[in-house]
C-alpha cells in the first residue's frame, strides 16, 4: 500500500516537474525572441516590411500566399 501511494506521488511530482520545465522553456524562448527584437530596434534597423508573396496559378491569375504561422512549442 505504501509503495503504491509513493508511486502516485512520484508520478504527480514528475508530471508537475515536466509542466514547469516546459513553461520555463517557453518563457526562455519568448525572452530570447523579445531581446532579439529589441536589439534590432536599438541598432536602428526598421523591421523589414514584407510584400505579400503572390503565387501564379497555371491560368495566369495571382493569389496571395498565406503567411507562415510561427509554430508554438509544446
Amino acid at each position: 500500500f505504501v509503495e503504491s501511494v509513493l508511486d502516485q506521488q512520484m508520478t504527480m511530482v514528475t508530471a508537475i516537474g515536466d509542466k514547469t520545465h516546459h513553461q520555463k522553456m517557453d518563457t526562455n524562448l519568448r525572452m530570447k525572441i523579445a531581446t532579439l527584437q529589441t536589439r534590432n530596434h536599438q541598432v536602428g534597423q526598421l523591421p523589414a516590411t514584407r510584400q505579400p508573396a503572390t503565387a501564379v496559378r497555371p491560368s495566369g491569375t495571382t493569389r496571395a500566399v498565406p503567411a507562415r504561422r510561427a509554430t508554438t512549442l509544446k
